[in-house]
């Protein structure tokens, strides 16, 4: 790892604690002047860091402070992630992208978007490529509502190329499974799954998933699927927009609240969501494992829900809704529901809600 990697590594892990220059320097190997040019060409480079160390200090008092809230994503620090998590992960059922196929933009419209355009053109070659954005302008969710994208927040689309038929409903839940995953290994949240696609903690809304297929027409099957992935880790400045506060969150707010300064880590987040995507996506054996931790972490299992049909079936409600319990969750990822008069009803597509809509 280079100087100035290393002390910023060290810088961001002190969590707004001032970190001395004698004490980089003699965990490094290196002197105090080194240190300071590292820091130097940091700050150069945008880094926010305060506190002072001079080259020629003999003191090595005052130390250095990186602001918290500092955190871009970076293709190398990603990619350094990803082989630290898995450093062979060559010989597995499954290949995590090297820098090459890592794509970061401080802002677009939608990584989804771009990663859909991209496939379409590109094919196969682009198997296993992650696009990932600081900020969407115009992210969507199911059904094309907008997804509020600040630059508070993680996006990423991944693009899996299947080798045989799919079931669609495999890759939401392993994505909303790996999201969960990650989460409780670098902040240790619980998160919960609501059917289909959507990340709870302690009752907010904080990730939600959108997976798209590219069919061929010539083959008549989903040629490349792109998880596009939308996680809430700090609330906005200004929080979050009246239509949608009641119900979003962010995983580190509570922390926040606390008067803790907890570092983002996007990079790091980032390297363990496509970590165990690409797992649960490439390797069928995992799959049993993948959907009892998908059922565990169910947020509606035997509640009352209210289901939305996405195409307004016949039932109770003039819009096609109707109420009913979350039983079972099938091994194809179905939601299976009993209704008030005893039936049940496996629900292969559509949206549930918890209380009385």
């Amino acid at each position: 790892m280079r100087l100035r990697d290393y002390v910023l590594s060290a810088l961001e892990d002190a969590a707004g604690e001032s970190v001395s220059g004698e004490a980089l320097a003699r965990s490094y190997g290196v002197t105090r002047a080194a240190v300071w040019k590292a820091v130097d060409r940091l700050r150069k480079s945008g880094c926010p860091i305060t506190g002072f160390c001079g080259a020629g200090s003999q003191s090595g008092g005052g130390g250095y402070v990186l602001d918290p809230s500092y955190d871009p994503l970076d293709a190398r620090r990603i990619s350094a992630a990803l082989k630290a998590l898995e450093p062979a992960s060559g010989g597995a059922a499954y290949c995590l992208p090297d820098e090459s196929r890592l794509y970061v933009f401080s802002e677009i419209e939608s990584t989804n978007t771009w990663a859909k355009k991209q496939a379409a053109e590109k094919g196969e070659t682009l198997h296993g490529t992650v696009f990932l954005a600081e900020r969407q302008t115009a992210g969507h969710g199911r059904l094309g509502r907008p997804f509020f994208s600040p630059a508070s927040g993680l996006y990423l689309s991944i693009v899996f190329c299947p080798r045989g038929p799919i079931n669609p409903a495999h890759f939401t839940a392993a994505a909303a499974v790996a999201v969960c995953m990650a989460l409780g290994d670098l902040y240790n949240a619980d998160c919960r799954i609501k059917w289909v696609n959507d990340i709870f903690l302690k009752g907010k809304k904080v990730c939600g998933i959108l997976c798209e297929g590219i069919g061929g027409l010539e083959t008549g099957r989903v040629e490349a699927v792109v998880a596009g992935i939308g996680i809430n880790l700090r609330e906005p400045s200004g929080g979050f927009p009246p239509e949608i506060a009641h119900v979003a969150g962010a995983v580190l707010t509570e922390a926040a609240s606390a008067g803790w300064l907890i570092p983002t880590r996007r990079n790091e987040l980032a390297a363990a969501v496509i970590r165990y995507a690409l797992k649960f996506f490439s390797d069928e054996n995992l799959r049993p494992a993948m959907l009892e931790e998908y059922r565990r972490r169910s947020l509606i299992l035997g509640r009352e829900v209210t289901v939305h049909p996405l195409a307004g079936v016949s039932a109770d409600g003039e819009d096609g809704s109707y109420r009913a319990r979350a039983v079972a969750i099938t091994d194809d990822a179905a939601l299976v529901v009993q209704t008030p008069d005893g039936g049940q009803r496996v629900l292969q597509a559509g949206e549930v809600s918890l209380g009385v809509h």
